[in-house]
């Protein structure tokens, strides 16, 4: 009988251990935005096919819009801003191409899994990768490495469950010809039906040289922290507004966000 209810606890803890389908979908999700793109334009809940983020800067009530296709899983496929295509992703030629100022095509190759999951994106002569991704055991990203020709950036991933919970970006590159570190830290906050509702954005930089014009650069440092702020959510409980606010709780900008599934 011992034997017997020793075998059940474990099938028991076995079973509990692995994700739902719909848990499953998530995590894929969010490891394409992740990889791709920003978290905070993850599906919640439901493929999204479509999406479009219209973008108003209140300091000088400028726009930018951005228009995000995705294919029946919800992957990214294509990525528009200010109608200009920026990324064109084929999955099944494995590859990505993205768009410079000047319209000039630039080929990568992808490396996925049998998810569909990017494992790997190398430069078009396939010897060097230009985005390194680490996964967790349960399948969630937890590290992406950019090696780019200004300088390298890496985003690391916590999570609770499928919903992530802060990530991470440290960059090292060159601004105003001088060596710039930054680390940025971004919390996100969901209420109880797992919608995300605020993200808290902090930035700390040090300069590798001190230099009297860092004192101009620094002046534009000065408001890179702020918190934003999610509503008016669908029935999928994806938000459509949003604003972000700086440290002295001023509003600086706002989002509008239209979802076709």
């Amino acid at each position: 009988m011992k034997k017997v209810v020793t075998l059940i606890m474990a099938i028991f803890i076995i079973t509990s251990c692995k994700e739902s389908p719909m848990e499953e979908q998530q995590i894929l999700l969010s490891n394409n935005y992740n990889i791709l793109l920003l978290p905070l334009y993850t599906p919640n809940s439901e493929p999204i096919n479509r999406q479009e983020i219209v973008t108003t800067y209140l300091k000088n009530d400028s726009k930018d819009i951005v228009i995000i296709e995705a294919d029946k899983d919800g992957f990214i496929t294509t990525l528009y801003t200010n109608n200009k295509k920026e990324v064109d992703i084929d999955y099944n030629n494995l590859t990505l191409i993205g768009f410079d100022q000047a319209n000039k095509e630039q080929y990568f190759k992808l490396v996925l899994d049998d998810k569909k999951n990017i494992i790997n994106i190398i430069d078009s002569k396939h010897t060097d990768i230009i985005e390194e991704i680490v996964k967790d055991n349960y399948g969630r990203v937890i590290s992406v490495v950019n090696r780019l020709d200004i300088g390298k950036q890496t985003n690391s991933y916590h999570y609770n469950g499928s919903k992530l919970q802060n990530y991470y970006t440290e960059s090292e590159y060159l601004w105003g010809g001088n060596p710039l570190e930054t680390l940025e830290k971004t919390a996100l906050f969901y209420n109880d039906k797992n919608e995300l509702i605020k993200s808290e954005i902090k930035r700390d930089y040090k300069w590798n040289q001190k230099t009297p014009s860092n004192e101009n650069i620094n002046e534009e440092f000065k408001h890179l922290s702020f918190n934003c702020f999610f509503s008016a959510h669908n029935q999928y409980g994806d938000w459509t507004e949003s604003y972000c606010e700086d440290m002295d709780h001023n509003k600086i900008v706002l989002y509008t966000r239209s979802i076709e599934y």
